[in-house]
């Protein structure tokens, strides 16, 4: 659950982005996982879902590098698009927070780097 305040609006990175929308300062805990709003999804699970419902799954989950689990934010922390120097990073451990990597001032697109925790990073980077 994202717990600074955000704005969604056009991405120079990627169609749409996640913005500040007030000052967030450096190591502030930016989302966590919440269970009962944030789900986890076994992989069993979405290919049963009707072929529509996967593209949606796929676009808007990551998968656990670790677990091979998708991992579904019920808000709009689905929309951190992937920069090589991003400004949050995520804690060691399943659930670990995302936290700022450093100021982050309002309007700025909050981004983080899909590399170090989806498994589909690839796929994603390439629009598939």
């Amino acid at each position: 659950m994202l717990l600074v305040k955000t704005q969604l609006g056009p991405s120079p990175i990627h169609g749409i982005g996640i913005f500040a929308n007030e000052f967030i300062a450096k190591g502030t805990v930016i989302w966590e996982f919440t269970p009962g709003f944030d789900v986890y999804v076994n992989p069993d699970e979405v290919q049963r879902l009707p072929a529509a419902a996967q593209v949606q799954m796929l676009k808007y989950c990551h998968r656990e590098r670790e677990t091979g689990q998708y991992v579904l934010c019920a808000d709009d922390a689905r929309f951190f698009n992937h920069s090589d120097q991003p400004n949050t990073y995520d804690l060691p451990g399943r659930e670990g927070p995302t936290v700022a990597a450093r100021d982050i001032q309002v309007g700025e697109e909050l981004t983080c780097d899909y590399f170090t925790f989806d498994a589909d990073v690839l796929d994603k980077l390439r629009g598939d």
